[in-house]
């Protein structure tokens, strides 16, 4: 029903999920990570269904997979990064704040990440 395309990425966000369980942990609760990722999947479908083509599973896995540059670098550099994800200044996002720490945002991680596993290139750009 959903076609390779879609059934490849499925499996990618799939395997994604068991793939990050390290250091992350410490500093997020990954269930809330997990439910938050879902329910933004979920909608996104939804208002994709609704308002613009019915074949949205593709936007079920993007939102799915919108935080998994917060996870990678968790993983990598647990305390800078937790650095950057817990002290946000007052009237800065959180973005802002991942790079000023980091000099990259989570974003352009999950982007860099998605690019690599072969999604589409529009599914892979951090505006």
């Amino acid at each position: 029903m959903l076609g390779n395309e879609p059934l490849y990425q499925l499996a990618l966000a799939t395997s994604a999920a068991s793939t990050f369980k390290g250091s992350g942990g410490r500093y997020i609760d990954m269930k809330l990570f997990w439910q938050h990722s879902i329910y933004c999947a979920l909608l996104a479908r939804l208002i994709y269904k609704q308002y613009v083509s019915k074949d949205a599973e593709i936007l079920f896995i993007i939102g799915l997979l919108h935080n998994i540059g917060r996870l990678i670098i968790l993983e990598l550099v647990p305390d800078v990064a937790a650095s950057a994800l817990i002290t946000v200044n007052e009237g800065q996002f959180p973005w802002q704040r991942e790079i000023e720490v980091t000099g990259i945002s989570c974003a352009d991680i999950g982007a860099a990440l998605l690019n690599k596993w072969n999604f589409p290139k529009n599914y892979c750009k951090v505006n």
